[in-house]
């Protein structure tokens, strides 16, 4: 499965994009999660700056980009190219893919055999014409009270999925042992016997109070550490009973 390290496994289209702020913060989502290929097609921005100041840190994308003048030509060497839309729509039978979905397809892809992500312009969208050099079409599930994605966030949702299914999963925390029921009874027989020492089962079942505990503890999934350190108190509070003149030594007259 190729890495989306790879410059020219998956690229970013952006289509006819009017905002400076956005091809930059495009930039910065797509190096976020491993993308590095963006093309712009027929962009309508003037100023440059702002794109390098909200490419923060990621000027190589920026460096790299490349700008044509049709979605044709962008798209013209790969195999996979989804559309992102922000409306509900079918296009040539193909069923609607949400973004795991189309991550799944371009996570085949290659340097030899390329796929890409296409977004369309911020006020409108991609147009039927466009659609028309798509194999594929996605929709990121929104709220129906807002359905609107920034630019940059919409690229940033499809390039994580991406990244999701083409990069190794971390290495795992070693995983603490939870606590068994011994040492979770051996709890319950502490706390009890220490109640037992200042008189609290006056009046109460020592052992309903003990099957209480029993299940308190059971419930909150204490691991090994956890359970160690409640019995380590205990048995200080033990001791302390035992030797009070110790837990708070007389101060000795001046």
């Amino acid at each position: 499965m190729p890495s989306p390290a790879s410059p020219s496994a998956v690229r970013v289209v952006l289509v006819r994009t009017l905002s400076e702020g956005n091809v930059g913060a495009t930039a910065r989502a797509m190096l976020n999660m491993g993308l590095r290929d963006l093309v712009l097609v027929d962009p309508r921005i003037e100023d440059k700056v702002p794109v390098r100041w909200m490419a923060h840190g990621a000027a190589e994308v920026i460096d790299r980009c490349t700008t044509v003048s049709s979605l044709e030509e962008a798209v013209a060497d790969c195999t996979v190219v989804v559309a992102t839309t922000a409306r509900r729509r079918r296009w040539r039978s193909w069923p609607l893919l949400d973004p795991p979905e189309a991550a799944k397809l371009l996570a085949g892809c290659t340097p030899e055999s390329p796929g890409c992500l296409v977004f369309g312009p911020e006020d409108k969208g991609l147009s039927n014409e466009d659609l028309a050099r798509c194999t594929h079409i996605a929709r990121i599930p929104t709220s129906d009270a807002h359905t609107s994605l920034n630019l940059a966030q919409a690229v940033l949702l499809m390039s994580y999925e991406l990244f999701q299914q083409t990069t190794p999963p971390a290495e795992k925390r070693k995983q603490r042992q939870p606590a068994d029921a011994s040492q979770i009874d051996g709890a319950v027989l502490q706390l009890a016997d220490l109640l037992e020492r200042v008189n609290y089962f006056r009046g109460r079942s020592r052992m309903l109070v003990e099957t209480t505990a029993r299940q308190m503890l059971s419930k909150t999934s204490l691991t090994r550490d956890e359970i160690g350190l409640l019995r380590g108190g205990l048995r200080k509070l033990s001791w302390g009973l035992d030797n009070p003149d110790r837990v708070n030594p007389a101060r000795e007259e001046d």
